[in-house]
């Protein structure tokens, strides 16, 4: 008796589009494609964000080398201490230094204004002098105190005089010692903010940069992915006209990239410097 056998075969159009699907598979799973990953790189940072670094610096008297990212103490001399060391100047004219800025702010007529009152003195002495002549007074007592007296009134009058015109040069001063410090508050606003402003320009460059880098990378992965998703595609079609035999591959696609660690840090917030809240504290300011 004759042994039958009984074999669950593919239709022949199924089973040859099998044989010439297998070695492609297998020569795409053999094939190592590491070469070919598409892997995620940072962006090099903005020479906004440099130059911001380099104006913070400077806000502290300290230096910022753009090239090796050295921080060094530079001058010493913030942007606003200037006017901070000439307030102070104008602040105490005890010092020799105040009181030689305080002659600058003492009228430059003083003197002219001293010696018209003194000839002016000069000129009634003459005349009492002519006076007591014609009477025969000349050298005597009452001529000597008349002119006494009047050399004491002038001695007075310029006392006076300097005293008003010393005190007038205090309160100047005094008021520019106040513009003296407000200057040097503005310079360091204005220097706080420049430094703002370039930190919000490098990190908006960052980012288009970074985002360029991790677009190029997705589509070097899905270049990579492109001939096993293809022949997932067609093995799907395979395993379907074979009515229910197990699926001889799946397709893959690449993963959506996770967020870089800037884009989060933008997000949360934080990034940049933490520019948003810096930014407000300077601009808001009641």
């Amino acid at each position: 008796m004759a042994l039958q056998t009984t074999q669950n075969l593919p239709a022949p159009y199924i089973e040859s589009e099998l044989k010439a699907f297998l070695p492609e598979a297998g020569k795409a799973g053999a094939t190592d494609t590491t070469s070919q990953l598409g892997l995620p790189s940072l962006a090099p940072e903005s020479a906004f964000t440099q130059q911001a670094r380099k104006t913070g610096a400077g806000q502290a008297g300290l230096a910022y080398d753009t090239t090796t990212g050295a921080l060094t103490s530079g001058t010493g001399v913030a942007s606003y201490q200037p006017y901070l060391t000439t307030a102070g100047t104008y602040a105490d004219p005890s010092t020799t230094a105040g009181q030689t800025a305080l002659q600058s702010f003492i009228s430059p007529h003083q003197n002219y204004v001293i010696d018209a009152m003194t000839d002016a003195t000069t000129a009634a002495k003459n005349r009492a002098s002519a006076q007591a002549l014609d009477v025969g007074a000349f050298g005597g007592g009452r001529h000597g105190i008349q002119s006494g007296i009047m050399d004491a009134e002038l001695a007075k009058n310029i006392g006076l005089f300097k005293g008003t015109q010393y005190q007038d040069a205090l309160t100047q001063m005094g008021t520019a010692s106040d513009r003296q410090r407000n200057l040097a508050t503005d310079a360091q606003t204005l220097g706080i903010g420049n430094m703002g402003m370039l930190g919000q320009l490098g990190a908006g460059q960052l980012g288009y940069a970074q985002a360029g880098l991790d677009t190029t990378a997705q589509a070097a992965e899905m270049k990579r992915q492109e001939p096993f998703n293809r022949l997932g595609w067609y093995g799907g079609q395979l395993s379907q006209l074979m009515g229910g035999m197990p699926n001889p591959y799946m397709q893959t696609s690449p993963a959506a990239s996770a967020p870089s660690p800037f884009m989060q840090a933008l997000g949360s917030g934080v990034g940049a410097y933490g520019l948003g809240g810096i930014l407000g504290q300077i601009w808001n300011r009641g």
